[in-house]
């Protein structure tokens, strides 16, 4: 990226400045930018947002793991109401068959499965807004998923 030299000039000594810059090299001071006022005159606009940077708004992670103690029963991935923006979901790498995910219907028998079916090591993300409405079965007693929710 060319850097900005803030002493350039055109041929009548008036400083040329780019149609978007920042005071700052690292983006952290204020923006300058071509806006439209209400006039339809085009002016300067700033900023001290910064600009270009993805908001996620994701503040916090929390981990955990779930067991099904006994197959072909659903259980809550989490024991009370948690709420987040997105649950990330993954077989243990120990399990020897499937998982499945999803409401309180899910079901990992194999012949009336419900829900999205993980192998060990295999990963659902979801986006959500309480991951207490997530559920896992297994088709195997003592198995389970381990988890992040994204807050």
């Amino acid at each position: 990226m060319t850097e900005y030299n803030e002493k350039t000039e055109d041929n009548f000594s008036r400083q040329i400045k780019p149609v978007l810059y920042n005071t700052a090299k690292d983006g952290s001071g204020t923006w300058y930018f071509p806006v439209v006022d209400s006039d339809g005159n085009l002016v300067m606009g700033t900023s001290t947002n910064v600009i270009g940077k993805v908001d996620h708004n994701v503040t916090g992670v929390t981990s955990g793991s779930k067991a099904v103690t006994t197959a072909g029963t659903a259980v809550k991935l989490v024991a009370s109401s948690t709420p987040c923006k997105r649950v990330d979901i993954q077989g243990l790498f120990t399990n020897t068959s499937y998982i499945a995910v999803g409401g309180a219907d899910v079901n990992a028998t194999p012949a009336t499965q419900k829900g999205l079916a993980l192998s060990a090591g295999g990963m659902y993300s979801i986006a959500c807004d309480d991951a207490f409405d997530l559920y896992v079965d297994s088709a195997v007693s003592g198995e389970g998923v381990a988890y992040n929710i994204l807050t």
